[in-house]
């Protein structure tokens, strides 16, 4: 008999890049989870390359962490966003708009409570 695969609690929110660093030519995001439950996060990350516009109204963060600062790996595109961040939890979603091909990507970032 074969368990279907489970995964952790998550909170719900959005994902979306949000500018180019002109002198670096790197994108930036910002991630916002948990308003439901009165506990908003919010994560703000740059990619170590550019990437392009994106935006994710069902995100997912699992393993929910509240980590001062965090680096991340995952991919972007076509139509889906998965970050891995190295405190154990992860953001993933759908994109409201696909993009052309799938990346690989990497960065780090900052988490705030507001």
């Amino acid at each position: 008999m074969t368990t279907p695969e489970t995964k952790p609690p998550y909170l719900s929110g959005s994902i979306e890049s949000t500018e180019i660093t002109e002198a670096t030519s790197k994108s930036k995001f910002q991630a916002r989870f948990g308003g439901e439950v009165g506990i908003p996060l919010s994560y703000y990350g740059q990619f170590d390359q550019k990437v392009p516009n994106f935006k994710s109204s069902t995100a997912k963060l699992y393993g929910v962490q509240r980590p001062n600062s965090f680096t991340f790996t995952g991919t972007l595109g076509p139509d889906k966003i998965q970050l891995n961040l190295n405190n154990g939890s992860s953001i993933e979603g759908d994109l409201d708009s696909g993009i052309d091909k799938s990346i690989e990507v990497s960065g780090k970032g900052e988490t705030f409570t507001k």
